[in-house]
């Protein structure tokens, strides 16, 4: 099963029946004793006639074969902590972990990686992992595993340094390099920091997202300006919804395509909002897009913040608009003390990545004793509005 889709290898084998079919005939006509020419016009209505039915049986062997080879991945769903791999399964290589792992591939129709298949992929592989535990081909496939499914570029490198402690062939060193830079454009895309040459290539990509969203753009005006003639016909209109539906398509693949290499780049998730919102008529997975884009955008993330259900009203505090989110330190808290959003000042000031501040308690940058004593002051403010720290 030498490829991603387990279609095209059945496809692809079955024609390589053929192909077997084809020569085992060409070898017997070029050796054989019979070399007339009734027989050469025998062999060759043999090929005409068994080339069909032999590539027709081939699908059918290469789609049992995947089916049977696939299999063994049922045993491991569902399974509860603690439970040995040997009574479950027994692995005899690790390509057979890694041909096991193959359940991860079904995605949703988002082309987000599904989590039941993801989870059951996870499983599959520590199981061999506990098996081979010393194994570099497996410490890569988890590595890229963490990477490309879990967005986990500190897990993987992790993974990667242990493989290289485990003699790694020249082709398993390729890997840990290739992973090892996939991670390093997982980081910078995370926390917004590009090298010349990776902020040329994202404009690029960024230029190539934009122009087929004006393509759509365009083809919805030329739908409605088609719907403005006064005689319009039929087929008219089926060609121009046959033309923006493939643009839709095509401009949505793009998206989704620079996306899975800029997952947290605020601006790229903005204009895919718009696209959701404009072109795709999604209002719900725009609003997602939107959600998105404020938590992980560039300085003016915390510009485009609702704080309307917190403050009652939807104008933003003044010092949102009297201060530079990117030259400021702002940090945006909830009742709780929890760090709801930050701007890109506070990573240089503080040094903690944006990834570590959210979510997390604004005493961490609070030395003693006011880390400890801060959670009361905000809650004697919140139950009595007392606006007194000291």
């Amino acid at each position: 099963l030498p490829f991603y889709r387990t279609s095209v290898n059945i496809v692809w084998c079955s024609f390589w029946f053929g192909i077997l079919y084809v020569s085992a005939l060409l070898a017997y006509l070029a050796f054989g004793k019979d070399q007339s020419q009734e027989q050469r016009h025998k062999v060759t209505m043999l090929v005409l006639y068994g080339i069909f039915p032999t590539i027709a049986a081939g699908c059918v062997a290469c789609a049992v074969h995947a089916l049977w080879a696939a299999w063994p991945a049922r045993k491991f769903r569902g399974i509860g902590l603690g439970v040995r791999t040997a009574k479950i399964h027994k692995f005899r290589t690790v390509e057979e972990v890694e041909l096991l792992s193959r359940a991860v591939r079904k995605f949703t129709t988002d082309g987000a990686v599904d989590e039941d298949a993801a989870v059951l992929g996870e499983t599959i592989i520590k199981a061999g992992m506990q098996v081979f535990p010393n194994s570099p081909f497996l410490l890569i496939l988890y590595a890229n595993f963490l990477l490309e499914v879990r967005k986990d570029g500190p897990a993987s490198r992790t993974q990667l340094q242990q493989a290289s402690r485990h003699s790694p062939s020249l082709i398993e060193r390729y890997q840990i390099f290739c992973t090892g830079e996939a991670s390093k454009r997982l980081k910078d895309s995370q926390e917004c920091g590009m090298d010349l040459q990776a902020y040329i290539e994202f404009r690029r990509n960024f230029r190539a997202v934009l122009r087929v969203h004006k393509e759509v753009l365009m083809l919805q005006a030329e739908l409605w300006m088609l719907m403005l003639k006064t005689c319009l016909r039929v087929v008219e209109v089926d060609k121009a919804l046959d033309a923006l539906e493939a643009g839709t398509m095509r401009a949505h693949q793009v998206y989704r395509r620079v996306l899975e290499r800029y997952p947290t780049n605020g601006k790229l998730l903005r204009c895919y909002g718009k696209f959701l919102e404009d072109v795709k008529h999604d209002p719900v997975a725009a609003a997602r897009a939107y959600s998105e884009a404020s938590r992980n955008g560039g300085g003016d993330a915390i510009l485009n913040l609702d704080l309307s259900g917190i403050q009652g009203s939807s104008n933003k505090p003044e010092f949102l608009t009297s201060m530079s989110m990117e030259d400021d330190a702002v940090v945006v808290i909830n009742a709780e003390g929890t760090i709801m959003m930050v701007s890109q000042a506070v990573q240089k000031v503080f040094g903690y990545p944006k990834t570590e501040l959210e979510g997390a308690n604004v005493s961490l940058l609070m030395p003693q004793p006011f880390c400890q004593r801060h959670t009361s002051y905000l809650q004697r403010y919140a139950g009595g509005g007392e606006p007194h720290i000291l």
